[in-house]
């Protein structure tokens, strides 16, 4: 299976990137094509290549929206609607759940069908990745 990991890279601690590390050796691992995709303001990507997308963000103090820079890459991304998906936010900063939300709000009102969702840290990332709902329709 194809899979679109999107991330905000504007964390400056790092663990985003070694959260997203981890979870794609654990989809490599599983027999998954998977590709990160770092999210800008000047390129409009195709997810139509992509059976799932992840979306993944790192929560900045004591902010509860996702940045400009992620949003309005999902906003140009062609094909998102009707894409599986699912959403995860590193377990930092004050209410993750509530960023989550905004999060998960965001990729719905773009047509993504969110499945599946958690605030993780680089411990329970495999467990995350390994309760993804990935079977393929038919």
């Amino acid at each position: 299976m194809r899979i679109a990991i999107i991330v905000d890279g504007r964390g400056k601690s790092g663990r985003l990137a070694d959260v997203v590390s981890k979870a794609s050796a654990a989809f490599v691992s599983g027999n998954h094509e998977v590709e990160t995709i770092e999210a800008s303001d000047s390129s409009s990507v195709s997810l139509a290549a992509y059976e799932y997308v992840i979306v993944g963000a790192e929560q900045q103090g004591f902010e509860r929206r996702i940045s400009d820079r992620l949003a309005t890459f999902m906003k140009g991304a062609r094909s998102a609607a009707g894409r599986r998906s699912a959403a995860f936010v590193l377990g930092s900063g004050l209410f993750p759940s509530k960023f989550l939300s905004t999060l998960m709000k965001s990729m719905e009102a773009e047509g993504m069908i969110v499945n599946d969702f958690s605030v993780v840290t680089l411990a329970t990332i495999g467990t995350f990745i390994r309760g993804l709902p990935l079977q393929r329709r038919i």
